[in-house]
């Protein structure tokens, strides 16, 4: 029977070959597009969805008024993060985060890794980006501490087992420690970077008395100009008394994007925009 019904199926489409061709083509790609759309709203609406506390992290910016203009930049004063923390206990910790370029020696490879990342110990903690190789919790601790992605890692160490192993940093090649590697770093997020060197070779030797510095938004090191973001992690115990001054009712865009602004020692309700990669924080409870 079954066989019946496809036989005079086939004939009917064979006698009307041209009709059936147009309508077959037309359901073909209404049904690509379709499928094509649907993976770009998945892909766009689960932007840094894949976090776990991902509905708990903020993004702290920053307002510079001046007499003519308010300019957005996107990273507050470098010593905001422990103000923050000092100030406002429901911060569980805080993660600085910075693109920057660097340049990698190892033997006879050479290459410049214009998507580098500068990172707090507490990244591969707040931040759910698998760490396949080395410990989360020290693998960014140390001074001259590096964690590469697999991509990044076969460039240089090919096939062996890179933990342990030195390589030369900058033009005035520091050595530094394979510490850790991790998965790539999806496409679908905020933070995007193939190399994570430890802030603290940034603060302690490559940029000293940055921590004291109230320069707001970026800062500069030689010819580079480095634009640090700032991530904090809450407790995840909510909280019934509300301390940060309205933090917790900022309205949630997606994932971690909202925006808390330093203005000046005051605090307001910004909407933050997903492809700019400013500081955020990390509050208890969920975001409105």
């Amino acid at each position: 029977m079954l066989k019946n019904y496809l036989t005079t199926a086939f004939r009917n489409l064979w006698k009307r070959r041209g009709f059936s061709l147009i309508n077959i083509l037309g359901l073909s790609v209404g049904m690509t597009a379709c499928f094509l759309i649907f993976l770009y709203v998945r892909f766009e609406s689960g932007y840094d969805g894949f976090h776990s506390k991902a509905d708990r992290i903020y993004r702290v910016v920053c307002d510079v008024k001046t007499p003519t203009e308010t300019i957005r930049a996107n990273g507050p004063a470098w010593p905001v993060v422990a103000a923050l923390q000092r100030e406002f206990p429901e911060i569980a910790g805080a993660v600085r985060t910075a693109s920057v370029s660097f340049l990698f020696r190892k033997g006879d490879i050479k290459c410049q890794e214009e998507n580098s990342l500068l990172a707090d110990p507490d990244f591969f903690k707040v931040f759910d980006f698998p760490l396949l190789k080395g410990n989360p919790n020290t693998a960014l601790k140390e001074p001259f501490s590096v964690v590469f992605s697999v991509t990044a890692a076969k460039k240089y160490f090919g096939n062996t087992d890179p933990i342990g192993q030195t390589i030369l940093l900058a033009q005035k090649a520091w050595p530094v420690k394979v510490t850790g590697i991790m998965k790539d770093l999806p496409a679908n997020s905020m933070i995007s970077g193939d190399v994570v060197v430890s802030m603290t070779t940034e603060t302690m030797h490559l940029n000293q008395g940055l921590e004291d510095s109230w320069l707001w938004g970026t800062y500069h090191r030689g010819h580079e100009r480095l634009s640090f973001p700032i991530v904090a992690a809450a407790d995840p115990a909510p909280h019934s008394a509300d301390r940060t001054g309205g933090l917790l009712s900022c309205r949630r865009q997606s994932s971690y994007k909202p925006a808390a602004r330093h203005d000046g020692g005051h605090r307001k309700q910004l909407e933050a925009h997903r492809p700019i990669p400013a500081p955020a924080l990390l509050l208890p409870g969920r975001i409105l």
